[in-house]
């Protein structure tokens, strides 16, 4: 009898130690940093370069996933200033504006799964405004200029299988994004 008592105990600890990988984990919220990958990241902003990018390796198999692009120029006839994201590994997919131009502002403990709208596209807009007397053309999109939120994102690892994380940014007059943090899933 107390033979059994062991091999009980360890196929106990076993079976509880395996569990089944699940494609849309409910528990993943925004802002969440438990059992999840988390970094702080600096201020992405034009500086003496007209354009300036910045790029993170969320998954950390040595390719770059996303970029984040800003840039500003002035000239006589006119000016521009432009910030945007890009999704530079076709696994990755972010939460997205209904119109597809942008990553939604989602807040702090949003839950990321399946009912959200996923989008992969190669570049988002953030913020952009230009303005040129030259051939007296003007564009403004500001759906996060001076804004602070979370975007959510997926990577597909495995064939139908997903690891959500978020990134925490902000957009100031339009070319200067600060990534607070990110998040991704283990």
């Amino acid at each position: 009898m107390k033979k059994s008592v062991p091999f009980i105990l360890v196929l106990l600890v076993f079976a509880f130690a395996c569990k089944k990988e699940e494609s849309t984990p409910s528990n993943v919220k925004t802002g969440d940093k438990l059992g999840l990958y988390f970094d702080k990241v600096d201020t992405i902003s034009p500086k003496a370069e007209w354009r300036q990018s910045d790029s993170i390796d969320i998954n950390k198999d040595g390719k770059i996933d996303i970029k984040f692009v800003v840039s500003a120029l002035r000239a006589m006839n006119g000016y521009s200033a432009s910030s945007g994201i890009s999704i530079t590994d076709s696994t990755f997919q972010f939460v997205a504006t209904k119109d597809s131009l942008s990553p939604k502002i989602l807040n702090k403990d949003e839950v990321l799964d399946n009912n959200q709208f996923w989008l992969f596209k190669k570049s988002f807009k953030l913020a952009d405004d230009s303005k040129s007397a030259l051939t007296q053309s003007e564009s403004n999109y500001s759906y996060w200029e001076e804004k602070t939120g979370y975007i959510g994102f997926r990577n597909e690892y495995k064939k139908g299988n997903f690891k959500y994380g978020c990134l925490k940014i902000s957009v100031a007059s339009y070319s200067v994004i600060y990534l607070h943090e990110y998040s991704y899933q283990e």
